[in-house]
């Protein structure tokens, strides 16, 4: 969803958002050998939405053959405020990627345990992936160290039976697993487990995701009808209802009705309470959920010291992102060779190399891992320096940056002169604005106002008429004198050669847009502020109209 999307309600969603299947399944059209797709999105909504509920968090989807798909936080869930530079999620992915050896799978599995253990249970990412081919961001070199558990203790952790483990590494398990079954499983054989609550509400929440996600792929009535049987107060109980009113279709099911086959099994009566709400956060303090158990090495070994704690990112300029401060690759990790290198990049060309920005000098620094000077390149920040270190803006957004200075100063600069303010003509002037007086009556509204004769009713299209019926006789004359005070207002706003007498109302429109009234939409908007001129009774008004 943009920054700047005015989401006010249900139906503000689907104009003023981006679809992510829309990118999606171009991407999986390329027929890729590997495609990857990271959303670190799933947040509270930020709106005070009125009308039905929004789904909170990200449904869960598919991933395309050789794509690899992947959430912050579990579909149906959302990840909880964080405090930092950086989020749970991105740390923790960028912490993997550098670590070498790691198949795309691993990385993926082992972020997921490392933010489960650094936020305490409250954030569980989830991903998926469709892709065959052996892929490693960084090869693990002949000079590397030796892992600080054993290759087989951690292997043997990950690949044996939930039921086998204790009940600390079963939890853990299951969480590196990550799949429906490995947390029935848990629940198998520790029903009475302190982490059997916690996974009991995974579980509640993956069902319904994975319901939703059959419905939505059915796509008919039934599908729809099943869904909202099945959970009557589910995530996506008001996408339900909403699919089915866009066919006309009652809420309830016919008699004749044949529910859905899923998958999964109905939520049972003690997973109510997880799925009985519009999200699930899991360090809601009403659910009570204990934090998981620490990781042992043999899962997971603690992060390396330089990521522990992470400088903000550097602030580089208009339409970039906050560039992160780039933490050296070991010295063992290398490229691997089906990777091309990027042209002229800062970054690729000192992976093994520290860089440090001086803002005072205006300069940047590169120092290997010995701390000796490599290169010292001098130059504008936004240019050499930092902006280096930032990707490449789109032509477009490019484009628009370049004339951006020149057009219209920062939002920060921008100071309101109330007196400037006050000059601002916005589109065309009112007849009596900037001191110029207001047109001449017609002698005939000075008789107007001294008599009671009935208004004539309309003889043809556009001409003057009394369009309220019979009105008081004390209103007649001011009627007719602001009557023939928008004709004139009219004559004088009229494309020229028009000829036709203009209606009262169409006064109103030819001060905005010099065009007769041309559906009664427009006719009741200009209606209304005519209607308050005549002093009549708005009431009446819209039932004439």
């Amino acid at each position: 969803m943009p920054v700047d999307a005015k989401i006010g309600r249900d139906t503000d969603v689907a104009p003023q958002s981006l679809r992510l299947s829309d990118y999606i399944r171009p991407l999986g059209a390329l027929k890729l050998k590997a495609s990857i797709v990271v959303v670190d999105a799933a947040r509270r909504i930020p709106f005070a939405i009125s009308g039905d509920p929004l789904a909170g968090g990200l449904a869960l989807v598919e991933p395309s053959p050789g794509m690899l798909v992947a959430f912050n936080a579990a579909p149906g869930t959302v990840a909880p405020q964080q405090a930092g530079p950086y989020g749970a999620y991105a740390q923790a992915l960028a912490e993997m990627m550098r670590e070498g050896g790691l198949t795309l799978p691993q990385v993926f599995e082992r972020a997921r345990l490392r933010v489960n253990d650094m936020t305490k249970g409250a954030q569980i990412p989830w991903s998926s992936s469709r892709v065959e081919a052996t892929l490693a961001f960084f090869e693990r070199g002949p000079d590397a160290p030796v892992p600080v558990a054993a290759a087989t203790e951690s292997q043997a952790s990950r690949s044996s039976s939930i039921s086998d483990l204790p009940p600390q590494d079963a939890y853990l398990a299951a969480v590196d697993r990550d799949t429906l079954e490995g947390y029935e499983a848990f629940l198998a054989a520790y029903a009475n487990d302190p982490m059997a609550k916690r996974v009991r509400a995974i579980v509640a929440v993956r069902r319904e995701a994975i319901t939703w996600q059959e419905t939505y792929a059915a796509d008919t009535p039934e599908a729809y009808w099943s869904y909202l049987r099945r959970y009557p107060h589910g995530l996506h109980c008001a996408d339900a209802r909403r699919r089915l009113a866009l066919r006309a279709l009652a809420f309830e099911p016919p008699v004749s009705f044949t529910p859905l086959d899923y998958d999964v099994p109905p939520p049972a009566p003690e997973e109510e309470v997880y799925i009985d709400r519009p999200v699930l956060v899991f360090d809601d303090a009403e659910l009570g959920f204990p934090p998981p158990p620490p990781l042992p090495v043999y899962f997971l070994p603690p992060p390396p010291s330089d990521f522990v704690v992470l400088p903000a990112p550097l602030v580089v300029e208009e339409f970039v992102l906050p560039v992160p401060v780039f933490v050296p690759i070991p010295v063992w990790c290398h490229v691997p060779r089906y990777v091309t290198p990027p042209p002229n990049n800062v970054i690729f060309n000192n992976i093994h190399n520290r860089l440090v920005i001086d803002h005072e000098r205006n300069a940047m620094t590169v120092r290997n891992e010995r701390g000796e000077i490599v290169s010292s390149p001098q130059g504008r920040l936004n240019a050499g320096g930092v902006g280096a270190l930032a990707a490449a803006l789109p032509a477009s957004i490019a484009k628009k940056a370049a004339v951006m200075p020149a057009q219209a100063p920062t939002a920060a600069a921008v100071t309101r002169d109330p007196a400037t303010v006050s000059k601002a003509r916005l589109g065309q002037p009112l007849p009596g604005a900037n001191g110029q007086p207001l047109p001449k009556l017609p002698a005939s509204s000075i008789a107007a106002s001294s008599t009671t004769a009935r208004i004539p009713r309309p003889t043809q299209p556009g001409s003057s008429a009394n369009v309220f019926g019979t009105l008081a006789a004390a209103d007649r004359a001011q009627h007719a004198a602001a009557r023939d005070l928008s004709d004139a207002v009219a004559r004088e706003h009229a494309p020229a050669g028009s000829g036709s007498t203009p209606h009262p109302f169409a006064s109103y429109a030819a001060l905005g847009s010099r065009n007769r009234l041309r559906d009664d939409a427009s006719f009741g908007h200009c209606a209304k502020p005519w209607v308050a001129s005549c002093g009549a009774d708005l009431s009446r008004t819209t039932s004439t109209l």
